[in-house]
């Protein structure tokens, strides 16, 4: 029968399993061909055979499986079902000092294996922190908290909860302080652990990015956050949405050089969800040089500044988008020019900026209309500021949905709420309506 089966599907788990077992050492290299090392192959075929109460098979198929915490937790469970509850506890232990990178358990089957393994107490908090994240990926965010709770009060150097614990705390709870706590613990724990014999301890990319965030919605002062993030230089440049944060920042301190002599470092590949960030901050960091120089009287650096900032250089991979915010460009480059003594120039950069709008609720719509009332177009501006208040207000009745085409909320912590993002869109808005209306 089983020849028959892996004669239709040559691929089925179930069917290798059962031919290793019949046939022995050919069956097994025949399954061994099939599942290599991919983990969760194995896991979902002693998920199988766990199901059916076949303990035996179980623990043949993890003494044959990659190394994963699930395996250890399956074969523990298997080898309670057989009554050996030393060999369960050495499997439990055996978890327990698993690292558990890449280790995501999800099934119900799952669940009640880490069941087991929590009601033990064997593995550290392990189990409890597998738990908390089962729960929490399923939408039980309260129950994920209290495993992860219980996971940190077990085994206090995890700082894998304590990194999902400062998550939780500030998504779901709205609690920035406690949010912040854990997460300074998390990053100090991940960055000890780092440390080999001939190495100094350097800290996770993932970890680095979710302090600075947690750190911002805190109010720590933006000099701070590039103090953290240029304390790792090697792995901000390696993970891209670092970089970008530290791009962000350099504008937000009002260090434009900064930010475009950073903009020549890297060779960038847009991701998606970063698609428009480096573009922005190109922008900004060109318009507040132009800016700079106008102010002191410069206007031929200023106008070479806002040409610059039209300029999309070759390693960023990614070049002006249909929603690129380039009305302010031309109203600062028409400003320039006036300022210059190039009158026909400059109404030519002002009806460019009047034409160029987005729609998008953002400061390029503002200076569309700043343009348009330059050129003495009054009500057209006055219908683009009442525009973008019937916008605004209309994300705000409907906070807690997304626009249709709308976007994706931000992947940074504390950002996943629509409510946020829609408000966050919204109230600028209607600050740059009502800021020209009563200019």
């Amino acid at each position: 029968m089983t020849g028959r089966m892996l004669g239709i599907d040559p691929m089925a788990y179930g069917s290798l399993g059962e031919n290793w077992f019949l046939q022995g050492e050919s069956g097994l290299e025949r399954l061994q061909a099939v599942l290599g090392k991919r983990r969760t192959a194995w896991l979902v075929l002693m998920a199988s055979y766990l199901e059916l109460g076949a303990w035996e098979e179980v623990l043949k198929l993890g003494e044959k499986a990659p190394s994963d915490p699930m395996v250890y937790y399956d074969c523990a469970y298997a080898a309670a079902g057989l009554g050996k509850e030393e060999d369960a506890a050495a499997f439990l232990k055996k978890a327990g000092a698993d690292p558990g990178d890449y280790c995501f358990p999800y099934t119900d089957m799952d669940k009640r294996v880490l069941e087991y393994a929590y009601s033990r107490g064997l593995d550290g908090g392990r189990s409890a922190y597998y738990l908390g994240c089962l729960y929490y990926g399923r939408d039980n965010r309260e129950e994920g908290m209290r495993y992860w709770e219980e996971a940190v009060s077990r085994e206090d150097g995890l700082y894998q909860a304590h990194r999902c614990l400062a998550l939780a705390l500030l998504e779901v709870c709205r609690d920035k302080t406690g949010a912040r706590r854990e997460m300074e613990k998390a990053f100090a724990l991940k960055r000890a652990s780092s440390a080999g014999e001939n190495s100094s301890p350097s800290p996770d990319g993932r970890y680095l990015l979710e302090l600075m965030e947690i750190r911002k919605q805190c109010g720590v002062p933006v000099r701070n956050l590039l103090e953290l993030l240029e304390e790792y230089p090697d792995l901000v440049y390696k993970r891209e949405d670092l970089y970008h944060q530290q791009l962000v920042l350099y504008n937000e301190a009002g260090m434009p050089e900064k930010a475009a002599e950073f903009l020549k470092k890297r060779i960038f590949n847009p991701y998606e969800g970063g698609e428009g960030i480096l573009v922005k901050a190109h922008i900004l960091a060109y318009i507040q040089l132009g800016r700079r120089a106008l102010r002191e009287g410069k206007n031929k650096d200023a106008i070479a500044f806002l040409e610059k900032a039209l300029e999309y250089p070759e390693n960023y991979h990614e070049g002006r988008g249909v929603m690129a915010r380039e009305a302010a460009v031309y109203y600062h480059m028409a400003k320039a020019l006036e300022a210059d003594g190039r009158g026909e120039e400059a109404l030519a950069w002002y009806e460019k900026a009047a034409a160029y709008q987005t729609g998008r609720l953002d400061e390029s719509d503002f200076y569309t209309a700043c343009a348009l009332r330059r050129l003495g177009k009054e009500r057209e501006a006055a219908i683009l500021y009442r525009q973008m208040l019937e916008g605004a207000d209309a994300l705000l009745e409907k906070e807690d949905r997304l626009p249709y085409f709308g976007g994706f909320v931000s992947n940074l912590p504390g950002e996943h709420d629509v409510r946020k993002a829609n408000h966050m869109k919204a109230h600028p808005a209607k600050f740059y309506a009502y800021t020209k209306r009563r200019s």
